[in-house]
């Protein structure tokens, strides 16, 4: 079972990857476009921390599922341009379709999805944590 499992596995890990970089690229632009000018004295904007969980095999599934109409919104964006409210709308209801609160829980799943993957040491395909990865990736 396990060998039926692993290109399955392979295949979410790069679907999850390509989506992730996709709407976090979209996301970031989105965030720069809302701020409003900054303060002369602001300080550096650090990146939100992530919100781990617990990962659920309907959560699995349900990422598996929306990620063919996720894809297909998120292709129709422009590169650097922020989502308009149009797009936000439907990905928040293509979400909701598949049983998540809306488009941030959805990113929160991917995003640990994401988290899992990057432990993965690819010579070995055991998990070994993320550091113990870009350890193996600098020397």
């Amino acid at each position: 079972m396990p060998a039926l499992l692993r290109p399955v596995i392979a295949a979410l890990g790069l679907a999850c990857l390509l989506s992730a970089a996709a709407l976090g690229l979209s996301g970031a632009a989105f965030a720069q476009a809302k701020q409003a000018a900054p303060a002369p004295q602001a300080a550096p904007a650090q990146a939100p921390a992530l919100k781990q969980i617990a990962l659920t095999d309907k959560q699995l599934d349900a990422v598996i599922a929306a990620q063919k109409e996720m894809d297909a919104i998120t292709a129709k964006l422009p590169e650097n341009a922020a989502p308009d409210q149009k797009a936000l709308a439907q990905l928040d209801a293509v979400a909701k379709k598949y049983g998540f609160a809306g488009y941030d829980d959805y990113n929160i799943v991917v995003d640990n999805i994401s988290l899992v993957l990057g432990g993965f040491d690819p010579a070995t395909k055991k998990y070994v944590g993320s550091e113990a990865v870009i350890k193996a990736q600098i020397a």
